[in-house]
């Protein structure tokens, strides 16, 4: 039931339902796991909700509206999840974290923390999951050397990231990765590859907003046959 209840609450999430609509779907899992004494369920959950905020709150801030609280309270419940892993041994998810929070550094213009973090974790990518987003996370180290004057390390960067864009990665990895290099490649004067990237942001997210309607009309078909 507890896992059950879990994709619908992510599902709820990655539709970008209203926080009042998602929050109690999550308490009910994390309820169902406390009194279950799950706790690699609660790990899971805390994973998930992080990760599928964290990848909201940076789309947003790509495309033009930063939310700095929830960044904020998003990078503190980070820090908690990573605590729980430590305590838990449980090195197959925390491996995650570091990255998700050198994400937030970067919508929040904590440059010099997002570097250190994407130095330390980037090249340590493993998994064919990760691999999709190496490109994502050179693209914001990218942005993030630029800020910091460091130009010619972060057009290397952006080069390289600009190659490594998977057409098989999520549409929304897709759309922030291109979303941030047309932001490198404008400040850098390179304006056809500035357009070119933004383009294909917009494309991306264009389907990523599709891929959230069809959710949503799921999701309410699940609510309507649940009672609510």
């Amino acid at each position: 039931l507890a896992r059950a209840r879990l994709v619908r609450a992510d599902a709820s999430r990655y539709a970008g339902l209203d926080d009042a609509l998602v929050t109690p779907l999550y308490t009910k899992v994390h309820q169902h796991c406390v009194a279950d004494g799950d706790t690699a369920m609660i790990s899971a959950l805390l994973h998930n909700r992080a990760l599928l905020q964290t990848t909201l709150l940076v789309l947003d801030e790509v495309f033009g509206a930063p939310r700095q609280e929830e960044q904020l309270r998003t990078l503190k419940e980070l820090e908690s999840t990573g605590n729980l892993d430590r305590g838990l041994g449980n090195d197959a998810l925390n491996f995650k974290v570091p990255l998700l929070r050198a994400e937030l550094c970067v919508t929040l213009q904590r440059w010099g923390e997002a570097v250190e973090l994407f130095n330390a974790h980037v090249d340590q990518l493993g998994t064919q999951y990760a691999k999709r987003l190496t490109a994502t996370y050179l693209a914001h180290r990218a942005w993030s050397l630029w800020q910091l004057g460091a130009r010619h390390k972060a057009l290397d960067d952006a080069e390289q990231a600009a190659s490594m864009i998977r057409q098989d990665a999520d549409f929304d990895d897709q759309a922030i990765a291109h979303g941030r290099l047309a932001m490198v490649f404008d400040a850098a004067g390179a304006d056809d590859r500035g357009r070119t990237h933004r383009r294909l942001a917009q494309t991306a997210l264009a389907s990523f907003r599709e891929d959230q309607a069809r959710l949503v009309l799921a999701l309410q078909k699940v609510s309507a046959s649940l009672g609510g």
